[in-house]
């Protein structure tokens, strides 16, 4: 550089000024396009398919009121109504689906979120209809629910004897020990033998439903009356254990 006249090195000089400055206008519009194009998807796809999101939340708040409301009320006419939200929430998660088209990774967890929709919601068609519909076979199921189950208490070595002929399990003496240890400690309790299976503690459930409340916020905070329902169960004296 020192051999170098003075007009070459200003020559040279404003040669690398105009070179940076080219690159400097390359980069602002290759940024400039980047961001234009989150824009467009944030605008065609992320919001809409967020505010879809939101609508198919929605729609299933309203399918297990709508159940609730069957079973409760007896009418059949909200099970119509349960099937309008459904399709909502259907309808709403297909849009969903739309439009994360770009995103493959994102579309399969929402496709896989449809399939678990689609298919708890035909098992609680099915099971409220039958609750709303029949309510007679609701109550002799748990009769026979109750039967059952007492004869496990009773016995754990047939009830596990009788579960291995129809799934493959581990070895007898193991499986027969959880079984001895959930009867122990989670359904032979204090609380049942006093007062008989099945039933609830309302004030032991509005407690629990207050410690949840502490750390997830409800948008309308459930009574113990909305989450339990003894209307099916069997009477109380045969639902003590002997």
């Amino acid at each position: 550089m020192r051999n170098l006249g003075i007009g070459t090195k200003l020559l040279f000089s404003a040669g690398i000024l105009a070179s940076g400055y080219l690159l400097f206008l390359g980069l602002v519009q290759w940024t400039g396009g980047t961001t234009r194009h989150h824009l467009r998807i944030a605008s065609d796809s992320l919001f809409p398919a967020a505010l879809a999101g939101q609508e198919a939340q929605a729609g299933f708040q309203k399918l297990i009121k709508d159940y609730k409301d069957a079973v409760l009320l007896q009418d059949t006419k909200a099970l119509v109504t349960a099937d309008q939200d459904a399709q909502k929430v259907t309808s709403n998660l297909q849009i969903v689906l739309t439009k994360i088209a770009y995103n493959p990774e994102l579309r399969q967890q929402v496709s896989v979120l449809q399939e678990q929709f689609n298919s708890v919601y035909a098992r609680s068609k099915t099971i409220y209809t039958t609750m709303v519909e029949k309510p007679d076979a609701v109550e002799a199921f748990l009769r026979a629910f109750l039967k059952g189950l007492k004869d496990t208490i009773r016995n754990p070595s047939v009830a596990v004897d009788s579960l291995i002929k129809r799934a493959e399990l581990g070895k007898k003496e193991v499986e027969l020990e959880r079984l001895r240890m959930v009867i122990r400690d989670n359904i032979v309790t204090p609380e049942v033998r006093a007062n008989g299976l099945g039933a609830i503690d309302g004030a032991r459930l509005t407690e629990a439903i207050n410690q949840i409340a502490l750390t997830y916020g409800f948008k309308a905070k459930p009574k113990a009356g909305d989450i339990f329902d003894p209307a099916f169960l069997p009477a109380a004296v045969d639902r003590k254990l002997n």
